[in-house]
């Protein structure tokens, strides 16, 4: 270790006196829980606003190293001591946490860091003392934001918060270089208040030469944290990944930033998987489903993601509004679709999933890429960025509150009536029924209902006062005399209503019937989970990937028809493979002969259609005769 490096130290600056810091900081404790979400959301979003040129890059990896192999190492863990002794006796979460801290040094133990590097980005620009500098904002300062621009993504400063959260010695190193090949290096430390020779000192504390002054020669940067290439690196010391921890990032990532990876403003790698404009569509199948619900717990971009690509069966609605500019809704009319509509603006990330009841299931996705509107959305923005509401309206960026207020009375206009166009369309009118939103829990906007279906006097009435389901039932009688009410029943196949099960798709022909001999035969029809989408290969083709489960061990034909259930056609299929081994099927028309499953009960087939038009398919899957 050189002479500079050995001057390289942890450094906490005295309390003074003043407030003490407990385990319980607000900045970290802000993204303790879904440990996945916090270091998907807060590091893309940074790297997004950072960025140069297009895409913006980021590259999640994982480092193991011993322990002893940290900086200063034996200092470090005096300070895990002491953290550990001062709170021993009123905080017994925070005596835990910094005793594992400490024997994990001792012991030189394993350790992880998960590493996360960006590309195409600016660094972290700025000098030591440079307010207004990319450096200074994350290393220097807490609650404070440098964004350069109306539409940043990041505008408390509390997201670094989420690196904190994740590390089992909150702490991080930050290595970065920046314009003209300039370089800077420090440690960040988000301790508790502890004593150092019998003296109470900050928990927020870090590594670098005295004074807290970052390292700014190459040369005298520790060698584990050199970078060479403009962008920053951010090492999440004491990481405690989760067996299957790059699937749920995966996961994550997809779900928060599908929009900014399908635009082309992001390009994201964690250890070899590659999720990118290209790639996109293909991982979107693999980690979900259509079947898959859409809950907090297991949220589903699924739908949302459909809505926005699905060019042949979206419906999409625009409006230039006065303040937020143009916006526009892309809805997809599905079954068990979940009434949820999903809200992005320019940054890619989404902001929130709201549910909005209405009378056909579907998805939808809002986005509004107007500058001036994502500065007002930005400034509308809780400081998780997880909702937009117009109590949350800061004097930010010369955002005026009236400007929020109007801005959230423009989207839930735009959507409410959106929705009631969109069902006007399919057919059917509305029925509103005043108060069944207090019976929900639901508010008016997620209803669809517009303001004289729950105005203020309405809402003062009490339980008592709200006629019973049966008289509001005979008060709509003559309104809904001419309403269909459907059910809908799931019923078993079998070949004897093979012919009345669908009129159109599965009507029995006589060539099904009888074969040259004049004996008759039938298709079997075979109950299956399958699931189907489109992506482009390297010459451009659109390639239909099918994954078919739960198939007997038999061989199988394969029907195909393009559009939904209420309407479809048949497509001519070009060629039909196996993905797995490359075997080439016979087909004819729509189609594919002789499909015989793997062990597991599955066949994953790869298809092109004639037109090399993207298709939503239905699939029906036969024993072979």
């Amino acid at each position: 270790m050189g002479e500079e490096q050995q001057k390289l130290n942890y450094e906490f600056a005295p309390t003074g006196n003043g407030e003490e810091t407990g385990f319980n900081d607000s900045v970290t404790m802000m993204f303790r829980g879904n440990v996945y979400r916090s270091l998907a959301r807060e590091p893309l979003q940074n790297i997004i606003d950072a960025r140069t040129k297009l895409p913006a890059k980021a590259v999640y990896s994982l480092l193991k190293i011993k322990a002893q192999d940290l900086p200063k190492a034996d200092d470090l863990k005096e300070i895990f001591k002491a953290c550990k002794e001062y709170y021993v006796s009123t905080e017994l979460d925070c005596f835990e946490f910094f005793k594992k801290a400490e024997e994990a040094i001792a012991n030189n133990q394993d350790i992880y860091i998960l590493k996360i590097s960006d590309y195409n980005t600016r660094g972290l620009s700025g000098g030591d003392y440079d307010r207004n500098g990319d450096y200074y904002n994350f290393l220097k300062s807490s609650g404070a934001s440098a964004k350069r621009n109306g539409g940043a993504g990041g505008s408390f400063g509390l997201g670094k918060g989420a690196y904190f959260a994740n590390s089992s010695f909150r702490t991080i190193f930050v290595s970065s270089v920046y314009e003209n090949n300039n370089c800077v290096f420090q440690g960040k430390l988000r301790l508790v208040t502890h004593l150092k020779n019998g003296e109470a000192i900050q928990g927020n504390g870090t590594f670098g030469y005295n004074g807290q002054l970052p390292v700014r020669e190459a040369g005298f940067i520790p060698e584990l944290f050199r970078r060479e290439k403009q962008g920053t690196d951010i090492f999440i010391v004491g990481f405690e990944p989760e067996d299957n921890w790059k699937e749920n990032l995966t996961r994550a990532v997809l779900n928060n930033f599908w929009y900014s990876i399908a635009k082309g403003i992001l390009e994201v790698e964690i250890e070899q998987t590659k999720i990118t404009e290209s790639t996109l569509d293909k991982l979107m199948y693999e980690y979900f489903s259509e079947e898959q619900a859409d809950t907090n717990e297991n949220p589903n971009p699924l739908p949302y993601f459909n809505a926005y690509r699905d060019n042949e069966n979206n419906i999409v609605f625009s409006e230039k509004t006065p303040i937020l500019g143009e916006i526009k809704l892309y809805v997809l009319l599905r079954d068990r679709y979940p009434n949820k509509i999903s809200y992005f603006r320019t940054t890619g990330m989404e902001i929130q999933r709201k549910k909005h009841l209405h009378f056909k299931a579907y998805a939808g996705t809002f986005i509004c890429e107007d500058e001036n509107g994502n500065a007002i959305l930005r400034a509308m923005e809780n400081p998780a960025h997880e909702e937009w509401n117009r109590d949350n309206c800061r004097a930010a960026a010369g955002q005026l509150p009236q400007d929020c207020a109007f801005a959230a009375q423009e989207i839930k206009t735009f959507i409410r009536e959106s929705l009631n166009k969109l069902f006007k369309e399919e057919g059917g009118n509305a029925l509103a029924i005043k108060g069944l939103e207090k019976y929900l829990n639901l508010s008016s906007d997620d209803l669809g209902l517009g303001e004289e279906a729950s105005d203020e006097k309405d809402a003062k009435k009490t339980s008592a006062d709200i006629e019973t389901g049966t008289e509001i039932a005979i008060a709509n009688e003559e309104k809904t005399k001419n309403l269909e009410i459907i059910r809908r029943v799931k019923v078993a196949r079998a070949w004897k209503n093979i012919a009345k099960k669908n009129r159109n798709r599965n009507r029995v022909k006589k060539s099904d019937l009888k074969n040259k001999s004049g004996i008759q035969k039938i298709k079997i029809p075979i109950d299956v989970s399958s699931r189907a989408f489109a992506i482009k290969n390297d010459e451009g083709d659109v390639e239909h990937i099918l994954k078919i489960k739960n198939m007997p061990q038999l061989q199988c034909d394969i029907e195909l028809y393009a559009g939904t259930d209420a309407s479809f056609t048949a497509v001519k299929i070009i060629k039909a493979s196996n993905e797995s081994c490359g075997t080439v099927y016979k087909t004819n028309k729509n189609i594919i002969y002789g499909v015989e499953p793997g062990l597991n009960g599955e066949a994953d087939l790869k298809v092109i259609f004639e037109g090399n038009g993207k298709h939503s398919l239905n699939i029906n899957v036969y024993k072979t005769l």
